[in-house]
C-alpha cells in the first residue's frame, strides 16, 4: 500500500517509474510473470538509470515462464553486476 499511495502523490517521473517497477517485480516474484509483463509493455519508457531495471524484470519473467531465447537474449543486455547475479540465482 505504501508503493501505490507514494505513486499517486508523486509528481517526479523518474520517482513514479522506480516505484512502478518495484511494484511489476513484486507481482513477477509473486509468480505472476505474465501480469508483469503485461504492465511492462503498458509503462512508458523510463530514463536509462531505470533501464537495467527493467531489462532485468523483464528477463526474469521469461526465465520463469520457461521463455529460454527471450531470457537470453534480455541476459545478454544486462550490465549491472547486480542484476546479472541475481538472474544466475
Amino acid at each position: 500500500h505504501y508503493l501505490k499511495k507514494s505513486l499517486k502523490k508523486s509528481s517526479e517521473k523518474t520517482f513514479s517509474a522506480a516505484v512502478e517497477l518495484q511494484l511489476i517485480i513484486n507481482d513477477a516474484l509473486r509468480g505472476n510473470g505474465k501480469k508483469a509483463l503485461k504492465k511492462l509493455d503498458k509503462l512508458e519508457e523510463s530514463s536509462d538509470s531505470l533501464t537495467q531495471m527493467r531489462i532485468f524484470i523483464e528477463a526474469y519473467c521469461h526465465k520463469c515462464l520457461g521463455n529460454t531465447q527471450k531470457y537470453e537474449r534480455l541476459a545478454n543486455h544486462l550490465t549491472d553486476e547486480k542484476y546479472v547475479r541475481l538472474l544466475k540465482e
